[in-house]
């Protein structure tokens, strides 16, 4: 299930992660390829279908001085990166740089000879967003019609992908976010990644930045905190008998533990995330942002740092740490859980997968 590496990769990925032991490292790095995207989801802020894609040359640039940094993975993000005619060419450089690129995708354009394209490029890592597997009969559901990311009991994206794991060692997990009229299709989605063997992670709404005020209006609500509650119960009860949930414990409980005190005016996951130290994200502009759910607040234009920048905590971590948005203490965002819970056990989660 874990992506095959070259020798080359695996000799830069234990290079960097041996250095990470002992001082912070960069060793992923989100690089925005575009802000647009074919859907509107209704728990979604990101999306800018008004903005300018960087330049190939320019992404190039970006992905070429993540080497120089020692970065180990470049995860395409968007937007929808595969919005991108050139999204194969950002592939296959990565992978001539000997690191592994990752694509997070809702999947809706991945057709056979695309995803193949992909793989022989040298994809090696696929992040699924899915908000459901059945139609959408929740009560906190107001739409006419069901979320294009809904798979309404199609598999058939699953079969081309497990067709790609088998070919060419693609690692795939899917992702879902708890958005209040997501909630009752949570079982039905640990049931699709326990019976086709997928990992699977899951996500609270954002709070801060540009995402401000979206928790309460989605979480405040008595009936869905209950239902919350409820699917985080679900959830915790399936990673202790096996399943495939990439989430810490602690990012689970935290927010299970927030809700039952219902205090909404903090972040609710107290969790250590690898922002500034071990990760950064890039926006299409070069610039780093801050933090993933401060929105757009940026920091240092990517091409301008070196490592100091992460021996030295020029990216404020520490600052932020004790600043107004209680960052890498208090925090929502699950890409920053699982880059940290990835980094501190990766064998104890590779086995796990195994």
């Amino acid at each position: 299930m874990f992506p095959r590496l070259t020798l080359e990769q695996a000799f830069q990925l234990g290079k960097s992660y041996t250095t990470s032991l002992f001082s912070p490292q960069l060793l992923w790095v989100h690089l925005w390829v575009t802000e647009r995207c074919q859907l509107d989801c209704s728990y979604c802020t990101v999306v800018d279908n008004t903005t300018t894609d960087p330049s190939l040359s320019e992404l190039k640039s970006r992905i070429s001085h993540a080497a120089d940094l020692g970065a180990v993975v470049v995860a395409f993000m968007g937007g929808e990166p595969t919005i991108r005619k050139d999204l194969v060419q950002l592939i296959e450089y990565t992978h001539s740089l000997s690191m592994l690129s990752q694509v997070v995708t809702h999947g809706k354009t991945l057709k056979s000879k695309r995803l193949e394209d992909y793989c022989i490029a040298g994809l090696q890592l696929l992040e699924l967003s899915v908000d459901g597997y059945s139609v959408n009969t929740s009560t906190f559901f107001s739409g006419k019609t069901d979320s294009p990311k809904n798979l309404l009991g199609d598999e058939s994206l699953f079969d081309l992908l497990e067709s790609a794991r088998e070919k060419y060692s693609l690692f795939f997990k899917v992702h879902h976010v708890l958005a209040a009229e997501n909630l009752s299709q949570v079982p039905l989605l640990l049931e699709l990644s326990s019976r086709r063997n997928i990992p699977i992670s899951f996500g609270y709404v954002h709070e801060e930045g540009v995402f401000f005020g979206q928790r309460r209006v989605s979480y405040a609500d008595p009936a869905v905190q209950k239902e919350l509650i409820s699917a985080l119960d679900t959830i915790i009860f399936a990673q202790q008998n096996g399943a495939l949930v990439l989430n810490s414990r602690d990012y689970l409980l935290d927010g299970r533990n927030a809700l039952l005190q219902g205090d909404f005016q903090k972040p609710f996951v107290h969790q250590q995330c690898d922002v500034g130290e071990y990760m950064v994200q890039v926006g299409v502009h070069g610039k780093i942002y801050r933090c993933s759910v401060q929105g757009k607040t940026y920091g240092a234009n990517f091409l301008e740092i070196g490592k100091d920048y992460f021996s030295l905590d020029l990216h404020g971590s520490s600052a932020m740490k004790e600043g107004a948005y209680g960052c890498k203490v208090s925090c929502g965002s699950a890409c920053g859980d699982i880059t940290s819970r990835f980094r501190k056990n990766p064998f104890g989660i590779i086995s796990r997968l195994f």
